[in-house]
């Protein structure tokens, strides 16, 4: 039974922007297949997995037939378990490279856990990936996304003689095709196709927009990616049959840390693979998409905290995260000590009024807000929170006197 349940296992990765979500969709497409979009099922926690896990509505189609999932379970093996009996393909679409801080943990992890499996490796021409995250992350370096790209690379090679069945794909050749490859190795009915491969097309070449100078810095990926292309069959969606290369994983792996070393002489080594960006963009994208007050958003704004204690701006994410969770001790220390740390005043302690408050410290709240009326109201935002601190006190006094 349980060679049955791990044969069925599909796990798709790749780098932002590289076709990845494009693959998940046509995958799901199948009334038989669920794979899940990003879940870190290989994080270090798994803490009320399955309340954040619902809440996120990463299994939006298992919930709309009445089913909040998993139910078996927090941990990864048991939430796989769970859509191995509702599902005869199900699994993950990883998320690599430095921008995703969990993505550490997640060569490690497959070594240990998921080693039977398909994996299919999703690989971006380097010129139209920088193009297209550039878009989305205007700020990114060019020896950034370099180090970005290639390390997902390495990452991709490693994992590829991990997980047993493989399929790679660069993402020029995503097309009907590659989809019928698909469903026959995995026995599988797609839909979808021809929609998503027009929206693919679409964007897909961005590169003509590039300067000279950024094509300059991206030859390191290039001179990979050429010999990538060379070294992949389009038949098989494998490595190539060539008696001269017979070990492809390592010739890609080598030529992309070999690159990887060529760029440190470009930046100070103390920020190479700098773990403080990796957080900080991770952190960004919690906030961006309103799930910073999740177990997960918590946890990274720990780890973050943890690797970087004198950062006031991790520190203040935290307690805004801890007050989301109603971890109001923790909040209270965090928004503290962000201010400690040189953070600006203001929303620290405006949210240190809500914690107080909730924790019916009144005094304490009063002083921070008496605090915050001292200075420019940046939202016009105090009257709100007076009315609000009043009001939890008379509610407080009410029940205190009955």
């Amino acid at each position: 039974m349980i060679g049955d349940i791990l044969k069925d296992r599909i796990f798709v990765f790749g780098a932002a922007r590289s076709g990845t979500t494009i693959i998940l969709q046509i995958l799901n497409s199948d009334e038989n297949v669920y794979i899940l979009s990003e879940a870190d099922l290989y994080r270090p926690s798994n803490q009320d997995f399955q309340s954040g896990f619902n809440s996120r509505k990463l299994l939006q189609r298992a919930i709309t037939r009445g089913s909040y999932l998993p139910v078996k379970g927090s941990e990864p093996q048991a939430i796989l378990s769970e859509l191995a009996d509702r599902y005869s393909r199900y699994g993950e679409k990883v998320a690599l490279g430095p921008f995703s801080v969990f993505s550490d943990f997640a060569v490690q992890h497959f070594a240990d856990h998921y080693g039977a499996g398909t994996g299919i490796y999703s690989i971006r021409n380097p010129l139209d990936a920088y193009a297209s995250q550039k878009r989305m992350f205007p700020d990114i370096r060019i020896d950034q996304f370099c180090e970005h790209w290639l390390e997902t690379l390495a990452q991709q090679m490693v994992l590829s003689q991990i997980v047993s069945g493989r399929v790679l794909v660069l993402t020029e050749w995503i097309d009907v095709s590659f989809f019928k490859f698909l469903e026959s190795k995995l026995q599988i009915q797609l839909t979808l196709v021809d929609a998503a491969i027009s929206n693919s097309r679409a964007s897909a070449s961005a590169a003509s927009t590039l300067s000279k100078e950024e094509r300059e810095g991206l030859k390191p990926c290039e001179h990979v990616y050429e010999l990538v292309k060379r070294g992949l069959s389009r038949e098989s969606f494998d490595f190539a049959q060539d008696e001269k290369y017979y070990d492809w994983p390592q010739i890609f792996f080598d030529a992309a840390m070999e690159s990887l070393d060529s760029l440190k002489p470009q930046r100070p080594s103390s920020v190479y693979f700098d773990a403080h960006e990796r957080y900080s963009h991770a952190l960004n994208r919690c906030a961006a998409n309103s799930i910073l007050s999740s177990q997960d958003g918590f946890l990274l704004a720990q780890l973050a905290t943890e690797a970087f204690p004198e950062d006031a701006r991790f520190a203040y994410l935290l307690g805004v995260s801890a007050l989301g969770l109603r971890k109001l001790e923790i909040s209270v220390e965090w928004l503290g000590r962000s201010i400690e740390l040189g953070a600006a005043p203001f929303w620290s302690l405006y949210h240190r009024v809500q914690a107080y408050a909730a924790l019916k410290q009144f005094d304490l709240a009063e002083k921070d807000l008496e605090t915050l009326e001292s200075q420019p109201d940046p939202q016009a935002s105090l009257s709100g929170l007076r009315a609000a601190l009043l009001s939890n006190r008379s509610a407080s006094d009410e029940s205190a006197s009955t």
